[in-house]
């Protein structure tokens, strides 16, 4: 990844970490499980970074699992 995209990648997963602080991301209660992506090696990297930004974030929740998936 470059370094946009792994600066992207963080803001994202910072973001989804936070996802109570307004505006507040209409997403299901609780942590996230996992990540699904495709198995393209480009979308594993977003997927892992994006996972690792979430774990740095909220140091106390177990970071969602990146998965991928060929149906995607």
């Amino acid at each position: 990844m470059t370094a946009i995209g792994l600066a992207q990648a963080a803001a994202v997963g910072g973001r989804l970490a936070a996802r109570r602080v307004p505006p507040v991301l209409p997403l299901p209660a609780g942590p996230p499980v996992e990540i699904v992506h495709s198995t393209l090696a480009r979308t594993a990297s977003t997927a892992d970074a994006i996972s690792r930004a979430m774990r740095d974030a909220e140091p106390g929740l177990p970071a969602p699992i990146p998965r991928g998936d060929r149906g995607f």
